[in-house]
């Protein structure tokens, strides 16, 4: 008698902004993992492949059978999207769309985060390093450093650094325009 096969089984528990997870099992290859399909949009032949993992990860319910991923940045344009979850057949390939499959993930887009750090030191006095304050006399040349960087998740447009420095300097307040800032990047503007 020939062996029937059983399509693999499973279900998408959780799909935000954040992660994508769940769990899948093929009982015909119970000693191998599942290989995952997420697609965005649409099911198998319209929906776009957005990414790929195993159901491989320990969890306490169903064993080492679970899968998630942090959620491809695909899904965060600040539109509304559906998310198809599939099981691929440890013996034939077929997609299976697992249980809870599809869920709909709205992610807004993202929003900029500047941080600043101001460094100084004391040319005069032959510091080479930047630190959080130093003594200076008068006629010293000291440097500022400032660098800005963007910690947000959306590139921060039409930056401008701003400082008041110490009375005696003149030109206050000063501003440096170092126009955009995409995720992560950062500008140093150096002032002596």
């Amino acid at each position: 008698k020939e062996a029937v096969n059983t399509p693999p089984e499973g279900y998408l528990d959780q799909a935000d902004c954040n992660i994508i997870g769940g769990w899948a099992k093929d009982n015909d290859t119970p000693n191998s993992f599942v290989t995952v399909e997420i697609y965005k949009d649409g099911p198998v032949g319209t929906g776009t492949l957005a990414a790929t993992t195993l159901a491989n990860l320990y969890r306490a319910d169903v064993g080492q059978r679970a899968y998630h991923i942090d959620t491809p940045s695909a899904f965060k344009d600040g539109g509304s999207h559906s998310v198809y979850v599939y099981a691929l057949d440890t013996t034939t390939n077929a997609k299976i769309l697992l249980t809870q499959s599809p869920k709909t993930i709205y992610c807004p887009v993202g929003q900029p985060g500047l941080s600043l750090a101001k460094t100084v030191r004391n040319v005069t006095a032959g510091q080479t390093g930047f630190q959080e304050s130093v003594t200076a006399n008068p006629g010293d040349s000291v440097e500022f450093r400032m660098t800005v960087t963007n910690t947000g998740t959306a590139t921060a447009s039409n930056v401008i650094i701003s400082d008041t420095l110490p009375t005696y300097f003149s030109g206050n307040p000063v501003s440096f325009n170092i126009g955009d800032l995409t995720t992560g990047q950062n500008r140093t503007v150096n002032l002596t």
